[in-house]
């Protein structure tokens, strides 16, 4: 296991927590948690701190939850085996760390020590449950999405838009997988911006070009799928690219000639 992959799930656990949607929807579970008070809190704690230590519940585990899942995306393609069967065990280990991390905060909050007789075991369970659940769920959801035909014999075939797939959209995470947009040289990772958002890969953008399909590479940092440019404006000697979700991307002179032969510029 290499310690690069731990480092890309880090720093996209690290975007997905800094994330404004990411915050308000925590923002308003724990609030609701709050204001329900489950698991007898609302016996225990007043209202202000109640939704603090929810708050801290949510942060804490959603970091720690994302992480597993994202570096579970990682590491699937050296697992063989049903992808199903690794999804739950993907949701196993982040029952497990949750499970630890809902102990040590009623421990150190409460005082419930996890060797207290009938706490630790049903508390554990329900938490490993829900966790395989969810993400086998998640896991049937993204799959469903795919979908496929079937001949007159009943024989399923693949989905024709999941072959046309570029190889490199399915290094992405599933929920970062959609139509290509562009890429972006990032440090020594490529940001790979698809219609469902941003995802880094480790890679060379030559070695990721190849991967892409049709598209132009427009300065030395940066590739736009064909489809993705909605237009093209000069900026004296150099040109910049609207793309359809509405970023800008410099052309550098060196790339003007591609865009030329293209159409797109004069």
């Amino acid at each position: 296991m290499k310690r690069t992959t731990f480092h890309l799930a880090m720093r996209e656990t690290q975007q997905a927590m800094w994330s404004s949607r990411t915050q308000t929807v925590l923002l308003s579970v724990a609030i609701i948690l709050g204001l329900a008070g489950p698991f007898g809190t609302d016996e225990v704690m007043r209202l202000l701190p109640r939704i603090f230590y929810w708050g801290v519940v949510c942060e804490v585990t959603f970091a720690s939850g994302s992480f597993i899942s994202l570096l579970g995306n990682r590491l699937k393609s050296y697992v063989r085996g049903p992808e199903m069967i690794f999804a739950a065990g993907v949701g196993l280990v982040i029952g497990v760390i949750i499970g630890a991390e809902v102990f040590a905060f009623n421990w150190a909050i409460f005082g419930i020590s996890p060797t207290q007789a009938g706490y630790t075991l049903p508390l554990l369970l329900n938490i490993i449950v829900v966790s395989v659940i969810i993400r086998v769920a998640i896991f049937m959801a993204k799959h469903s999405k795919s979908g496929s035909m079937t001949t007159h014999d009943g024989d399923a075939i693949p989905d024709c838009k999941a072959t046309v797939e570029p190889p490199l959209v399915g290094r992405l995470p599933y929920e970062k997988r959609g139509a290509l947009i562009s890429l972006s040289v990032n440090d020594h990772y490529v940001d790979v911006t698809t219609t469902k958002g941003t995802g880094m890969l480790l890679m060379r953008l030559a070695d990721s070009i190849r991967e892409a399909g049709d598209g132009f590479q427009v300065h030395r940092s940066h590739w736009v799928a064909r489809d993705h440019i909605a237009c093209v404006k000069r900026d004296g000697a150099k040109a910049v690219i609207r793309t359809s979700d509405g970023r800008d991307i410099p052309v550098s002179r060196t790339y003007l000639s591609v865009l030329k032969e293209a159409g797109f510029l004069p």
